[in-house]
């Protein structure tokens, strides 16, 4: 049968997988930007050293430093300073199983300023 379409606005929680890590994320309908705490970037990162950057499953894009840094006003009712975002490589899986990977930029965020502790997709 069909499935019902997830309410508008709402928040859904998924699994995407980076590399060789499944990493759960929030969807967020609302969200004006993707971003990812520190912990879920270092925890990335520290699996990946030593890959080959050239294999087709490695998924650092690239690493930057945004100078000045980004405000984000009203994440998390607070003004966050971001200083370093990462272009990511995200494989979403669909309901029959096919595979897509997408290049994300992920603005990283202080751990402090992280209430829920996963990545935050922007599905505005």
């Amino acid at each position: 049968g069909l499935k019902r379409r997830p309410a508008v606005a709402r928040n859904h929680k998924l699994d995407v997988m980076v590399g060789c890590l499944a990493i759960r994320c929030v969807k967020d309908t609302g969200a004006s930007v993707t971003t990812m705490p520190e912990s879920v970037a270092l925890q990335i990162l520290n699996a990946h050293v030593g890959k080959d950057s050239t294999d087709s499953d490695y998924p650092i894009g690239e690493i930057f430093n945004y100078d000045p840094p980004l405000r984000l006003v009203g994440f998390a009712g607070l003004t966050v300073e971001i200083k370093y975002g990462m272009i990511r490589f995200v494989t979403f899986v669909g309901d029959n199983g096919a595979k897509a990977m997408v290049p994300i930029e992920f603005r990283v965020v202080p751990q402090e300023c992280c209430s829920s502790g996963l990545p935050l997709l922007s599905a505005s």
